[in-house]
């Protein structure tokens, strides 16, 4: 059910910023933010459209499961890694693409990207999918997991917790210097004053996951994961 609900949250809020879009997006020429803007928010809706076909699907083999298991979890990273990059560019822009700065975010986004496809790849392997389980409870999806390694959701977490602590550190450092310079209309003070709060908003949820992919059982991560994503 917590499925259902995000997606019905996320598709309600792609359409309240459709014509936005369609506008100063779509109607734009092709370029690297394009196609970063792009697949970081319409990989998300092939997660949930394939989350929620996971969710109801019944009597299914378990090569169907994973095959599932495969396009929900890269379709994730692969949106993850679109909306981390446009953060990079955006600190990285703010920061005057400084060299130091640049071999900072460099490091961090190739290590990310690494660690993140090495543990989908763990995961590929190591996952047992309890496809009959469904019969004995309707609770669980038809295409159940177990054997799932705690320390691959915990690396995955940890690896994002410290991007991004890193990202608001950078954001809130520049911010604090140029900030009792920019009048308060101005544009500029906008967009740090809501850059700033996007970004903490990003590292505690990052931080709760964090905590709850180590300290809790599984099916408690799993519950909080869709509604903290």
């Amino acid at each position: 059910m917590s499925q259902v609900c995000s997606a019905a949250i996320l598709v309600y809020d792609y359409f309240l910023t459709l014509q936005d879009e369609v506008q100063y997006v779509w109607r734009t020429h092709w370029c690297l933010g394009k196609v970063l803007y792009l697949a970081s928010k319409y990989l998300i809706l092939v997660v949930f459209l394939v989350e929620l076909h996971w969710i109801t699907s019944r009597n299914v083999s378990e090569a169907e499961c994973r095959i599932f298991n495969t396009i929900l979890h890269y379709s994730y990273l692969l949106a993850v890694i679109a909306a981390e990059s446009i953060m990079t560019l955006r600190v990285w822009a703010l920061w005057h693409q400084r060299l130091w700065v640049t071999i900072m975010l460099g490091c961090l986004c190739v290590v990310g990207i690494v660690l993140g496809f090495k543990d989908m790849s763990r995961g590929y392997h190591n996952d047992v999918y309890l496809t009959e389980y469904a019969k004995t409870s309707l609770s669980y999806p038809g295409c159940a997991t177990a054997g799932h390694d705690r320390t691959t959701s915990a690396t995955s977490y940890i690896t994002v917790l410290t991007y991004e602590t890193v990202v608001f550190v950078l954001m809130a450092v520049d911010g604090v210097h140029v900030y009792s310079s920019i009048p308060i209309s101005s544009m500029m003070y906008t967009f740090y004053e809501d850059g700033l709060i996007y970004y903490a908003a990003l590292l505690a949820i990052s931080i709760v996951n964090t905590i709850v992919g180590l300290t809790q059982p599984v099916c408690i991560s799993a519950f909080l994961k869709d509604k903290v994503p």
